[in-house]
């Protein structure tokens, strides 16, 4: 995670802290990825539960238009 919270720092998107207690889920979706190689639910998991240090609002589609291509690669 610290690589990651390198970039996400880097691009003002806060930090991934997973709380105590989602840990052994985080772990589960961990594994489950690491089988799959399919990275959906974990992300889904981490975006709604471990993104401190931000508040996010949803943008409307001409603020997506207008988002440096550095930002848009990153997704």
């Amino acid at each position: 995670m610290l690589a990651g919270n390198h970039v996400m720092i880097s691009n003002g998107c806060g930090i991934i802290s997973v709380p105590i207690e989602l840990q052994p889920a985080f772990t589960g979706l961990l594994i489950r990825f690491y089988e799959s190689n399919d990275m959906t639910e974990i992300k889904q998991f981490l975006y709604e539960n471990c993104i401190d240090g931000i508040e996010f609002t949803p943008l409307s589609e001409q603020e997506m238009k207008q988002r440096p291509s550095r930002i848009k690669a990153a997704q």
